[in-house]
């Protein structure tokens, strides 16, 4: 059975695309600006409102997913420090 996502169309993971994009600090920049320039075009204010949080949500995520890259990326060993424990 093929799940689908709520506008009716198979998700992403189902299509073959890479379902861990949206765990992507840039992917979520992405999906803030787009909210937010969906908030623009709304004429409602609580749909805007809406909007405008989820943009500000998605800007955090891309924010502490940034921190986390940068901790694991400062924790792993460089090549010089891995190759030191290699007995040759």
């Amino acid at each position: 059975m093929v799940r689908k996502s709520r506008k009716g169309s198979p998700s992403g993971a189902q299509l073959g695309h890479p379902s861990q994009r949206r765990d992507t600090p840039a992917a979520c920049r992405d999906k803030a600006k787009d909210n937010l320039f969906l908030a623009l075009n709304m004429p409602s204010g609580r749909q805007r409102l809406l909007l405008e949080r989820s943009a500000a949500a998605w800007a955090t995520r891309a924010a502490r997913l940034q921190r986390e890259d940068a901790r694991v990326a400062a924790e792993l060993p460089t090549p010089d420090q891995d190759a030191e424990h290699v007995r040759l």
